[in-house]
């Protein structure tokens, strides 16, 4: 993994480190899938890429004589917060749980906010961003060609590809979808059409509503980054849409009915608003300021006497809200301290860019930030770094610092 100078202290040409990142994304996205064998096999080596990018990176480092990048005010709020994520083992419900957990955090965050930070300064944020999209388009790719032939690409009638969940699969197209977006407008090539195409099409067969709303709100920013005629015209096109189907009976039967809107649940959000929350509104206030410790949402529905089964809608042992998921884990402390930098970052980064002449990259990365916080009100998932989409979403807030730091560097 071999460093080589490139404009600066912190410009280092990284070798090698593009196929971990791919390999990393690839492994985390197959690793949520429905084929047993693959899924056990994965379970442990997932963790590996971040193992070796982290400790290749500083190996290669030490070996070559050189500095590493200065630490940032970032890294202080993010090593103070994963201290607060560690000291919370001292009063976890689960302390060992909590301590494996936050060590997941720590591999993360070595991995992308140095290690890949260095391939970003060597290599751009581009290519950075484009080996997660490639490895979307293989997932996306494999999914849609099963789909005709192997009937476990769809649960419940709702397509999941090769993910176990139609959710997942949803939520990763629909976080990563305004970046992709912006790679089209940008470039237009052939395969950047065929790749929006399968996310596209991915995400509206899963039906995940979470996630086309996720989607539909950090795309809408990038259209309007890019042309307000544009964005006018998808806003009409879509005003349009919902005008044909409500006034056409066969498709209110095929499109609200079936299980991609899923009209009747629209109401309880499938369990979420109607059990879920409630019930996790009360977890939180028996330890508002601190939480439970963090890593321990899964176990908090039976700790205070919630049988998950016992729902009538909701699934699974998740309170399906990042919000409340981790303000249950941290309390509030935790929970401000941790989305407040990410507010601040998306308002300081979108103010900084109300009069940029022509779309860039880090508007595309600023819709990833406003998908990933919508799809928050709807799926835990941003601190459990085992999933599939906290890695992309990680590394592209990664690559949104950066690009706005060069942009200082360089006007």
């Amino acid at each position: 993994m071999a460093l080589a100078p490139r404009g600066g202290r912190e410009g280092y040409r990284v070798g090698r480190m593009n196929i971990l990142i791919f390999l990393t994304a690839l492994i985390l996205m197959a690793n949520q899938t429905h084929l047993d064998v693959l899924r056990r096999t994965l379970e442990d080596v997932r963790w590996l890429g971040f193992v070796v990018m982290g400790f290749g990176y500083f190996m290669t480092v030490a070996a070559s004589g050189r500095r590493v990048r200065r630490v940032r005010p970032f890294d202080i709020m993010m090593v103070a917060w994963l201290a607060f994520a560690f000291l919370s083992s001292l009063y976890s419900v689960a302390p060992l749980l909590t301590v494996q957990r936050a060590t997941t955090l720590v591999l993360v965050y070595v991995a992308v906010f140095w290690a890949a930070w260095a391939y970003a300064s060597g290599h751009g944020e581009q290519k950075a961003i484009d080996l997660v999209l490639d490895a979307l388009a293989l997932v996306c790719g494999v999914g849609l060609l099963l789909l005709p032939v192997a009937e476990g690409a769809r649960l419940r009638g709702r397509f999941r590809g090769l993910m176990e969940n139609p959710n997942s699969l949803g939520l990763l197209a629909g976080v990563l979808l305004p970046v992709a977006l912006e790679r089209l407008l940008e470039r237009r090539r052939p395969r950047d059409w065929v790749l929006l195409g399968m996310m596209a099409l991915s995400l509206v067969l899963t039906g995940s509503r979470g996630g086309i709303l996720a989607a539909l709100v950090g795309s809408a920013y990038v259209l309007w980054k890019a042309r307000r005629r544009l964005f006018l015209g998808g806003a009409v096109a879509m005003l349009a849409v919902a005008v044909w189907v409500a006034a056409t009976p066969s498709l209110q039967e095929r499109w609200i009915e079936n299980p991609y809107l899923r009209a009747e649940t629209i109401r309880t959000g499938s369990g979420r608003i109607s059990e879920a929350w409630p019930a996790a509104i009360a977890i939180i206030g028996e330890r508002p300021l601190l939480g439970h410790g963090f890593g321990t949402e899964d176990l908090l529905f039976e700790a205070y006497g919630y049988d998950p089964m016992s729902f009538k809608e909701h699934k699974g042992s998740y309170l399906h809200n990042s919000y409340l998921g981790l303000t249950a884990q941290t309390g509030l402390v935790g929970a401000l301290a941790f989305f407040g930098p990410l507010l601040f970052l998306l308002g300081w980064s979108v103010w900084r860019s109300l009069h940029d002449g022509k779309l860039d990259l880090k508007h595309g990365l600023e819709g990833v930030l406003v998908a990933a916080l919508v799809a928050c009100f709807f799926e835990s998932w941003i601190y459990s770094m085992g999933n599939s989409q906290a890695f992309p979403f990680w590394l592209s807030v990664m690559l949104l610092i950066h690009r706005n730091g060069r942009a200082n560097a360089h006007p």
